[in-house]
C-alpha cells in the first residue's frame, strides 16, 4: 500500500515513509509539514536541528508562500525543544519573528 501526500508541488511516496515517520514523530510537525520539510531537504530531526527552526522555516516559505505561516518557525522551534509551540516564552517567539524579518530585510529567503 503506497501512502501519499499531495500538495502544490509535492508528491511524498512510499519511500519517504520513514523518513516521515520520524519528522512526524516530533512535536508540532503533522505530515503536510513533514513533507513540506523533505522536499527542502530537511529529511530528519537531526537535520531540522542542524539548521534551525529559522532556516527550515525559510525553505518551507520560499517553497510554499501562501501556505506556510510565521506559526511554522514557532512550531518547529517547538519541534527541535520538544515542547508544543503555545508553551514556547513570548521571548522566545519574539526572537524568531526577529531573526524572520531581518532575514526578510536583508535579502535572505523568508
Amino acid at each position: 500500500r503506497a501512502s501519499r501526500i499531495r500538495g502544490r508541488s509535492m508528491t511524498i511516496s512510499l519511500f519517504d515513509d520513514e523518513r516521515l515517520a520520524r519528522l512526524t514523530a516530533l512535536r508540532n510537525v503533522a505530515a503536510k509539514s513533514a513533507g513540506w520539510m523533505i522536499e527542502v531537504g530537511v529529511d530528519s530531526p537531526e537535520r531540522l536541528a542542524e539548521l534551525g527552526a529559522v532556516e527550515t522555516y525559510c525553505r518551507m516559505k520560499a517553497a510554499h508562500p501562501r501556505e506556510v505561516s510565521l506559526c511554522a518557525v514557532w512550531a518547529l522551534q517547538g519541534a527541535i525543544d520538544g515542547v508544543a509551540s503555545a508553551h514556547l516564552s513570548a521571548e522566545t517567539k519574539q526572537a524568531l519573528k526577529d531573526e524572520v524579518q531581518q532575514r526578510r530585510t536583508t535579502g535572505e529567503t523568508a
